[in-house]
């Protein structure tokens, strides 16, 4: 698989990334959830089509959870449980 031709720009490179990472963390370690936060703005429908094909789960807002340029923001969280998440073996496979 090469992410470096140019006539596969903007296949959703990060997407596969992130699943990888995800499978790999749960492979690895002995844990049952994955969670991560982000700035994203959840209005933006290219945001929910990114996050269901990580599969990951919006959980909510954690209000002004953070200091960004002297001002308090808002994150959002996102969740994945290991039987959630495909084994990488069967994602390297589809590679």
């Amino acid at each position: 698989f090469n992410f470096f031709n140019s006539t596969k720009k903007k296949r959703g490179f990060i997407a596969i990334a992130m699943k990888l990472f995800s499978s790999y963390l749960f492979e690895t370690y002995n844990v049952p959830r994955i969670q991560c936060n982000t700035l994203a703005n959840l209005d933006s429908e290219n945001f929910d089509k990114f996050r269901e094909s990580v599969g990951f789960t919006y959980e909510g807002t954690m209000r002004k959870a953070m200091y960004v340029r002297g001002r308090l923001v808002d994150l959002q969280l996102f969740s994945m449980l290991r039987e959630e998440c495909a084994p990488l073996n069967e994602l390297l496979d589809t590679l």
